[in-house]
């Protein structure tokens, strides 16, 4: 399961969300955005799995190769998109929560990176397979623990700390995970509302990511910029046959559009939080078109 579907997840190119998000961090620039607070899975990870029990570790050869500091964690062979959306606003690259207890408190007020290699929207997404992992329930709870005992070393009235909550970047990536571990038995580990279908999966994991992202704001978080999630059927390691005939595997497809029709509702309905910006980033139709007309888009 680990070596077909999580290696696979890691796999598409940073290029799409590079182009997706250059405007609008461009656009922040100027209003002075103090931090970025990362959320989300493999993509993201800046290390965190380094200390967690997980097969799920980017910290060894060939990870690392065009990175000045070698094998970090991340689970590329450089830098990861949150490194380019620092290197755009000017901060430094956001260090993983785990590796607080051994930070000078000044490298946190750039923001810190929760994001962790198979996490899930659920919390018992992958970890039968791969092991333990930062799941989004979790990556939110460090961020409280943040808010309330961190950040106030520095931001000393609440007025300091709402203000440069509000202006920081809160980049949410996640989901992947859920559909890759489990889509085709809608959840075979131990979960405690079992779906039935598709639909009903693809609703209990909007639902709760939209729960998580309401509590992101109730702590203080105003500027959001969250992805949809991309045509997993069409990459190499979920079948690999049909990759072979540049097919893709539609079943699986057909769940994320649900998925993501369904997001993108949250997103919408949580627009409607004073003082929020929400970004939603669709990612799928131009995923599928990138895999289904490659020629289309080389680069010189």
């Amino acid at each position: 399961m680990f070596s077909k579907t999580y290696r696979m997840a890691r796999n598409y190119s940073s290029l799409l969300f590079l182009c997706l998000l250059c405007f609008f961090l461009v656009r922040s620039r100027a209003n002075n955005v103090p931090a970025l607070f990362i959320f989300g899975d493999s993509l993201l990870d800046a290390g965190n799995n380094n200390w967690l029990s997980t097969k799920a570790k980017a910290n060894y050869f060939p990870y690392g190769i065009d990175h000045p500091l070698g094998a970090t964690g991340r689970f590329t062979n450089g830098r990861t998109i949150a490194d380019f959306f620092a290197e755009w606003l000017g901060l430094k690259f956001q260090r993983p929560y785990m590796q607080v207890a051994t930070l000078h408190i000044e490298d946190i007020y750039d923001g810190l990176n929760y994001a962790s290699g198979s996490a899930g929207i659920f919390c018992e997404t992958a970890r039968e397979h791969v092991g333990i992992n930062l799941s989004m329930g979790k990556q939110v709870s460090l961020f409280n623990k943040t808010v309330k005992n961190f950040l106030p070393l520095r931001y000393k009235s609440e007025t300091e700390l709402a203000n440069y909550l509000s202006k920081s970047i809160f980049v949410v990536y996640i989901g992947n995970n859920d559909f890759l571990f489990n889509f085709e038995d809608f959840l075979k580990p131990n979960i405690t509302i079992r779906p039935t279908n598709p639909d009903e999966f693809s609703s209990l994991l909007v639902k709760k990511l939209g729960d998580y992202l309401k509590e992101l704001y109730q702590l203080g978080a105003r500027k959001f910029v969250v992805f949809e999630l991309p045509p997993l059927g069409c990459f190499p390691g979920i079948a690999k046959e049909l990759r072979a005939r540049n097919e893709c595997d539609e079943k699986l497809n057909s769940y994320l559009k649900i998925f993501n029709a369904k997001y993108a509702k949250v997103v919408d309905d949580l627009r409607s939080l004073q003082g929020s910006t929400f970004v939603f980033a669709k990612t799928f139709n131009l995923t599928y078109d990138i895999v289904q007309n490659p020629t289309h888009y080389v680069i010189d």
